[in-house]
């Protein structure tokens, strides 16, 4: 968003015509900005409540000034527009520096697996095809790419980048490759950090842009993104793209799902396919359904959805094809269905470091399912 998009915005806002979506941006633009950038569009960050109230009076009164004489007996109308848009930042200011002053603890960072139940594998396809097996790499420097660097620590790849790129065009990508029983987690060039869950494959540019930064997920993952009001960040999916300013959200976007979902845990987020698009607000979760246009946006239950990213299976009376699916990307298997237990549904929470036996094992205790291992298959099976 530059400084023009930031300026009509506002003036929209100050004339009472700015959309909901667009006032949904223009706070998420405020939140992302640094100090830098809210001084250029005339917004600053005081440090205490009072000053904030006393530099957006005297903005008021500036304004009342400057149009008195202009406008005559209209003067009072952008006065009182301008009054009201400093009580709408006052309120959003105070709800994030005042009662809200506490600072939200960190979202933890991903749970480790005490065993690998699938086969291992988590590799780096570097631009020229070269590929690194990150599982046997070890700690240090594994390869660089300009002026990127790519360092491997304790399980996470480290991506340093060094001057940005001009063009985009001359961006090398790479993909992190994660199979089956698998998770892993990457800091790309700007600083944002990817939790990928199992059977996922994210591209991406070695160093991003100054204008923008694009991703493509194939799979899940989790992201936290660095806040960069002149970089806005894209994520690329089949058929979608979800666009973002600074934010936290999960997108489940593997080839076998029914829909691709998008969910946002805070921040703004804008979900697009086609000529459809919705702004997504905290807690929410839009659906697009393989081969249709159309977003349905409804209210999320983030621990289910962030389960994976926690290292457990949450169950809340999931149907046994949502519960085995789970299990046949974390286990590496194939699931056999014996007979008909379509209407069956399970609630609970199992630890994804436990052995396949002893989740299935815990599966059966609710007397309606059977499981057995034939042949590398699970099979299923409604007890009798």
């Amino acid at each position: 968003m530059n400084k023009a998009q930031l300026a009509e915005l506002a003036r929209k806002y100050l004339a009472g015509t700015a959309s909901d979506e667009e006032k949904a941006w223009l706070h998420a633009w405020y939140d992302a900005a640094g100090n830098e950038e809210t001084e250029e569009v005339g917004l600053e960050r005081p440090d205490t409540a009072e000053g904030f109230r006393s530099r957006m009076l005297q903005a008021v009164e500036q304004a009342m000034a400057e149009e008195r004489p202009r406008k005559g007996k209209n003067w009072y109308r952008l006065a009182a527009a301008a009054a009201l848009l400093c009580l709408v930042w006052a309120g959003y200011w105070l709800m994030r520096n005042g009662m809200g002053n506490k600072a939200a603890p960190p979202y933890p960072p991903m749970a480790q697996a005490p065993a690998k139940p699938g086969s291992g594998g988590v590799r780096l396809v570097l631009a020229d095809g070269s590929q690194v097996a990150l599982d046997s790499a070890g700690n240090g420097n594994l390869a660089s790419q300009g002026s990127t660097n790519i360092i491997q620590q304790s399980g996470t790849l480290i991506y340093k980048a060094g001057k940005a790129p001009a063009a985009a065009a001359t961006i090398p990508l790479n993909h992190l490759v994660v199979p089956k029983g698998n998770q892993y987690r990457i800091v790309l060039p700007d600083g944002s950090i990817v939790w990928l869950n199992s059977a996922s494959t994210l591209t991406f540019p070695a160093a991003f842009s100054n204008s923008e930064r694009r991703v493509e997920l194939l799979g899940e993952a989790f992201f936290e993104v660095k806040a960069n009001a002149r970089a806005p960040f894209y994520v690329k999916l089949n058929g979608m793209e979800v666009q973002v300013l600074g934010t936290s959200f999960n997108v489940t976007a593997y080839e076998d799902a029914g829909s691709i979902n998008t969910t946002l845990v805070n921040g703004a987020v804008r979900v697009t396919t086609g000529s459809a698009a919705k702004l997504l607000r905290q807690g929410e979760q839009a659906r697009v359904g393989r081969g249709k246009g159309q977003i349905e946006v409804v209210q999320a239950d983030t621990a289910m959805v962030l389960a994976w990213k926690n290292n457990v299976f949450l169950f809340k009376t999931s149907s046994i094809q949502e519960v085995m699916q789970q299990l046949a990307r974390w286990y590496d298997v194939q699931v056999v269905y014996d007979n008909d237990v379509s209407s069956l549904q399970f609630t609970g929470e199992i630890s994804r470091g436990e052995a396949l036996e002893t989740v299935l094992k815990k599966l059966s205790l609710t007397g309606a399912a059977g499981f057995s291992i034939q042949n590398g298959n699970v099979h299923v099976f409604r007890k009798q």
